[in-house]
């Protein structure tokens, strides 16, 4: 009986060396001599094993059956990393490795001078290098794709290079697409390997459809390339970034009606829950699935104490410069800051911080050029707006001033230097349909910027029978006469006030340059600060 026990634990003991591969790697110069390995479990890294260096800088780890599963991603971390951070959730990439375990050995050399371990597989490390060569790739291809993207949406589907470009889409996305499937034959299907060059794969335009057509078929269709039923993809650590960088970027392009980017999205949640297993929708946290810009919309609208805030400037300007990512010309939510800046003022108690922010909003406003939500704001503040809003500053009476200056309101007389009025009514002098009012400073770039292209299509202002009157906001008169001497046009005047000058606050003019359109009975048709928006060629 002794003698049979004996045998089972050679043959036990055989069996585990035959079966266990080893993990040998050289830090030769790293300040650390402690390491740590840990695995993703359910979208999180769990600390597994570890390893001490050697005189030389060097170690060697029997990798046992028993803590360590073929086709999985581990990862050794310094001992400076994981008793910084309590975990190895984010690893440095100049002194971390990451190697996928096929059940064969794992070599590779390593240094300081090198940018990240794993690029110096001996052995083993192939697998690793793949994820590495899939990621560099994908940065590339959607680079490409964007580029292709802001080119189709500025191309009309008549013109001879949309189809081109749209070929050009559809050709480097199924060219990428190959390549990982390439990459996912080389292992077992439903292996950590397989899935993972899988999940790579992009959303391809069927045949027959527009770019248009595209943008609603690829935020349906997010979720094509994963298998949500195996646990297996709850490992992979791409999934959560991946899922939130998919309906950030896969969402409709440009602007785009909010409730249909919403509908998408619920879809896309709906789709997830009747389809993941347990362990997916653990590390998806279904609840805050968002894609960036809506949780920074949200963020404003619900999220951001500005009764706190206020008392800290820092704070205060770093909160709302990144919000107004969501509000970006590119971005889903453009159009609707006045409407979400609004719902924010109102839930706004202490008067300080809500003055602040109307202030802060309105100058954003008129940074961005954002006419329409400046005048939702304008008539909120100067109609709706109660004790909680300090009347006195700049800004406030300037807000105030707006009231009277509304597109469709009839504008204020101009005050010339001489004390001479004219009507507002009068300014199209019968000869004329529109006037044309310009607001600028002759030490100011941009107004020098807008005075160019003015000049430039001066002849087809007069085709269309536009008046234009500038207005200088300079104190310096002989600067004055020496920009105006290029003018093209007769009608310009200052009354070297600066921005306090009469028909700077009549018309509550913010800043240079100020373009406003009148009609010929002097009502106020646009004002904007840009003049391609003032005159659209047709």
């Amino acid at each position: 009986m002794v003698t049979k026990i004996k045998l089972l634990s050679i043959l036990f003991h055989l069996s585990f060396c035959l079966s266990a591969q080893t993990l040998t790697g050289d830090y030769q110069g790293y300040l650390y001599k402690n390491y740590y390995i840990g695995k993703y479990e359910k979208g999180k890294y769990v600390l597994i094993d570890s390893i001490s260096l050697d005189n030389n800088g060097t170690f060697s780890k029997v990798l046992t059956p028993a803590l360590y599963s073929k086709n999985t991603q581990y990862i050794v971390a310094s001992e400076g990393e994981y008793k910084e951070n309590k975990r190895i959730s984010n690893p440095h990439p100049h002194g971390s490795i990451r190697f996928i375990y096929t059940g064969e050995n794992v070599s590779y050399l390593t240094s300081w001078r090198q940018e990240t371990g794993y690029l110096s597989f001996i052995k083993g490390g192939e697998p690793s290098m793949q994820i590495n060569d899939l990621s560099i790739r994908l940065d590339s291809l959607q680079f490409i794709l964007n580029q292709i993207e802001q080119l189709l949406l500025s191309l009309k589907e008549s013109d001879p290079f949309y189809k081109q470009a749209f070929i050009a889409y559809i050709e480097k996305a199924s060219a990428f697409n190959n390549y990982c499937k390439n990459v996912a034959n080389q292992y077992t299907k439903k292996s950590y390997l397989n899935v993972y060059a899988l999940m790579f794969q992009q959303v391809v335009p069927q045949k027959g459809m527009n770019y248009e057509d595209f943008q609603v078929f690829r935020a349906k269709n997010l979720f094509q390339f994963t298998d949500l039923k195996n646990p297996l993809v709850a490992n992979v650590p791409i999934l959560p970034n991946m899922y939130r960088s998919y309906l950030y970027h896969n969402q409709p392009s440009g602007i785009v009606e909010s409730d249909l980017i919403q509908k998408m999205q619920d879809s896309a949640k709906s789709y997830i829950q009747k389809n993941a297993c347990i362990e997916v929708l653990e590390v998806l946290n279904i609840q805050d699935f968002r894609p960036h810009v809506q949780i920074l919309r949200e963020r404003l609208i619900n999220e951001i104490n500005f009764d706190t805030l206020y008392l800290h400037d820092e704070a205060w300007y770093t909160e709302l410069n990144e919000v107004l990512g969501a509000y970006d010309k590119k971005a889903p939510y453009h159009t609707l800051f006045g409407i979400d800046i609004i719902t924010a003022l109102e839930r706004t108690q202490k008067p300080e911080a809500y003055t602040k922010l109307a202030e802060a909003a309105f100058s954003i406003m008129e940074q961005f050029n954002w006419g329409e939500a400046q005048m939702e704001l304008v008539e909120y503040l100067t109609e709706k707006s109660d004790h909680r809003l300090l009347k006195g500053s700049g800004k406030i009476a300037l807000i105030y001033s707006m009231k009277s200056v509304k597109v469709g309101l009839k504008a204020p007389n101009i005050v010339l230097p001489d004390k001479k009025v004219i009507k507002s009514s009068e300014l199209s002098d019968g000869n004329n349909e529109q006037t044309l009012l310009v607001f600028f400073a002759s030490d100011c770039g941009h107004c020098e910027e807008m005075i160019s292209q003015l000049k430039a299509r001066y002849q087809l202002l007069q085709v269309r029978k536009i008046r234009v009157i500038a207005i200088s906001a300079d104190t310096d008169e002989a600067l004055f006469n020496k920009t105006k001497s290029g003018f093209l046009w007769k009608d310009t005047y200052c009354d070297l006030m600066g921005m306090n000058g009469v028909n700077f606050k009549s018309y509550a003019v913010q800043g240079t340059p100020t373009l406003i359109l009148l009609d010929k009975n002097g009502v106020i048709l646009k004002r904007s600060a840009l003049f391609s928006e003032i005159i659209k060629e047709q």
